[in-house]
């Protein structure tokens, strides 16, 4: 797509159409970007339904110094919605027609590395789930962070390896959200099995408090 002239009229029709209950049958679903934008299964790469990646942007909007870690879908409803240019690192070169996308491998850190002068107050990261080590994802994050735990961090993750989530990031104080993290391409009776997790609360992102 780098050659490509990107018609963002068209990205916008196909990307922010509403969604049909029916995920079996909706095209929608299937292509949630432009020019048939399939996920790739061998990145591990599932996409969030357009009310989730909505109600994202709206608790992002007035964080100046995003960064969006594998999460394209992020950077590409700013962009399309308020012509905004965040940051994405991502390893899926499709989508380097954004004009703040960097290559990123999550696996050999750093693909680049990060500017002394770029920091970053928060960032947003939907990593893969089985085939990276929570160790590099780790990694990742300090390496994006340049090692500053009080960074805001959001990141979705697997319910049920939770444990495993606060272990390895347990400098940045994680607690589970209340949000809702909703996948085009997983049932909707399976979204409980996904959770965003956060040290940070934002506008319809709020942690759920331990009792004291």
């Amino acid at each position: 797509m780098a050659d490509e002239q990107v018609d963002r009229n068209v990205v916008e029709r196909s990307f922010f159409a509403p969604q049909r209950k029916n995920i079996k049958t909706t095209t929608q679903s299937r292509h949630m970007f432009s020019r048939n934008f399939v996920e790739r299964r061998d990145l591990e790469q599932y996409f969030w339904t357009t009310s989730t990646v909505d109600a994202l942007c709206r608790a992002l909007t007035f964080e100046p110094e995003l960064c969006c870690l594998s999460t394209p879908s992020i950077a590409q409803a700013f962009w399309i919605q308020e012509d905004r240019a965040v940051t994405l690192l991502d390893i899926d070169t499709r989508f380097d027609y954004l004009p703040g996308f960097r290559f990123w491998d999550l696996r050999h850190i750093p693909s680049l590395p990060m500017g002394e002068a770029e920091t970053f107050r928060v960032l947003v990261f939907d990593p893969p789930f089985f085939y990276i080590p929570m160790a590099d994802l780790y990694r990742a994050v300090l390496e994006v962070c340049k090692g500053d735990t009080s960074t805001g961090l959001m990141i979705g993750f697997l319910v049920r390896k939770e444990a495993n989530l606060f272990a390895h990031f347990r400098e940045f104080r994680l607690s589970k959200t209340k949000f809702v993290l909703e996948y085009a391409n997983v049932k909707p009776n399976k979204w409980r099995n996904y959770a965003l997790y956060s040290n940070v609360d934002l506008p319809g992102i709020k942690r759920i408090r331990k009792p004291r």
